[in-house]
């Protein structure tokens, strides 16, 4: 479960040559809010967006939508990492199998 910096760590890693995004779609909130106080007292703050931050390739392509994985895999929920499969993080072992993979070792699954 991703956002903000996270989303765009996935995108940079994505764009970065080389690299593979192992794992669940990201949340795509990425716009930067800024609160401005427009009556004095508790309530009176609004948040409105100050910057929309764009992809490697120049389009607004994160919001709404985020990173979508090379190799994805369902979400696990916090409270029980190992209960699907009985791994103790099933994310880190595909991630660690699509590596073997990628340089050739043998008994990669």
């Amino acid at each position: 479960f991703t956002s903000s910096d996270g989303e765009l760590l996935a995108h940079a890693c994505r764009a970065a040559r080389g690299a593979a995004v192992i794992g669940a779609r990201t949340w795509g909130g990425v716009l930067s809010m800024e609160d401005v106080e427009i009556v004095s007292g508790p309530g009176g703050t609004l948040s409105l967006p100050a910057a929309q931050l764009l992809a490697a390739d120049g389009t607004a392509a994160l919001e709404n939508v985020g990173v979508v994985p090379d190799v994805p895999l369902a979400p696990v929920p916090p409270s029980r990492p190992g209960a699907a499969t009985g791994s103790a993080d099933p994310h880190l072992d595909a991630a660690i199998a699509h590596l073997m993979r990628q340089m050739g070792l043998a008994g990669a699954s």
